[in-house]
């Protein structure tokens, strides 16, 4: 008599080989999610570092738009620039006047907020001492 597989153990087999697959597959495609997703939120922080050193720290609330930034751009960078919409918001915090015995300075603290394509923010505070 030769010895065989019965159906059940390779219906059993198929089974636990098919599921195991299943979860390696899924496992990569996740995996390919995360590196789409975190790659699109480091282009975006990359933008926003753009942004932050285009121009001077000055009272401003207005949008910047990245193409308009720079001059001597190629045109498949201009287009890829172009899409991208900063809005930054400036807000004064406090201001206060300090006088010491000697000498009196106005102390500003503000908070610039930073919104890239209303995924990623940043906020900056700052302080300036005026004499």
């Amino acid at each position: 008599m030769k010895k065989s597989f019965s159906l059940m153990e390779v219906i059993i087999a198929t089974a636990l080989l098919s599921t195991a697959l299943l979860a390696l597959i899924q496992s990569g495609n996740n995996s390919l999610n995360f590196i789409e997703k975190s790659e699109k939120t480091k282009k975006e922080k990359e933008y926003l570092q753009i942004a932050l050193d285009t121009k001077p720290f000055s009272n401003r609330n207005e949008n910047i738009y990245l193409d308009k930034e720079f001059s001597n751009l190629d045109d498949d960078l201009r287009l890829e620039l172009k899409k991208i919409k900063i809005k930054v918001k400036e807000e004064l915090l406090s201001k206060e006047d300090i006088k010491l015995d000697n000498f009196s300075f106005t102390l500003n603290k503000t908070k610039t907020e930073y919104l890239v394509d209303e995924k990623v923010k940043k906020n900056i505070y700052r302080i300036k001492i005026s004499f």
